[in-house]
C-alpha cells in the first residue's frame, strides 16, 4: 500500500510540473478524453493518466498554452483517510519560465475541505549531483 501512495503522489507531482516525463518513461499511459463542454474549464483538453497501480486521474490541460491546470485523482481506497472516500485535486499555476522551461511556482492540493498550497520560489533545472548526495546517512 505504501509504494502504491508513494507512486500515486509522485505521478500526481510530477504531472503537473513534467507530464512527458511519466509517459516516456514507458510506466504511464495518457489516453484521450475529450474536452471539457461546461463551467470554467471549458474547452480544456482531458487527459486519462494510467499507471502500474491503475487510473492516476484525469489532467485538464490548458487550450491555449497545453500547461496542466490540474491533475483530479479518484479516491484511493489503500490509502485511508479523505483520499480514500474523495476525489483528490492538484492545481497547477503561476507558470514561470525556468531554464527554458514553463514551470509552476504555486501547486495547490485539495481533499474535500482540506487545502495544501506549495509556494516554489525557485526550480533549478538539472542540477549537478554528486553519487554521494544519495546515500544513505550513518548514524
Amino acid at each position: 500500500a505504501r509504494t502504491r501512495v508513494a507512486r500515486q503522489a509522485m505521478a500526481a507531482f510530477l504531472s503537473g510540473v513534467w507530464p512527458a516525463w511519466l509517459i516516456e518513461a514507458g510506466t504511464f499511459t495518457p489516453t484521450d478524453g475529450g474536452l471539457v463542454t461546461a463551467g470554467d474549464d471549458k474547452g480544456a483538453a482531458i487527459v486519462y493518466l494510467d499507471g502500474p497501480d491503475g487510473r492516476v486521474g484525469r489532467l485538464i490541460v490548458d487550450p491555449d498554452t497545453h500547461l496542466v491546470r490540474r491533475l483530479i485523482q479518484p479516491p484511493q481506497p489503500a490509502t485511508g483517510g479523505q483520499a480514500a472516500v474523495q476525489e483528490v485535486v492538484f492545481t497547477f499555476s503561476d507558470f514561470r519560465a525556468v531554464g527554458g522551461v514553463q514551470l509552476p511556482h504555486t501547486i495547490v492540493r485539495r481533499v474535500g475541505p482540506m487545502q495544501a498550497t506549495w509556494t516554489i520560489t525557485s526550480w533549478e533545472v538539472n542540477p549537478t549531483f554528486r553519487a554521494t548526495d544519495f546515500a544513505p546517512v550513518r548514524r
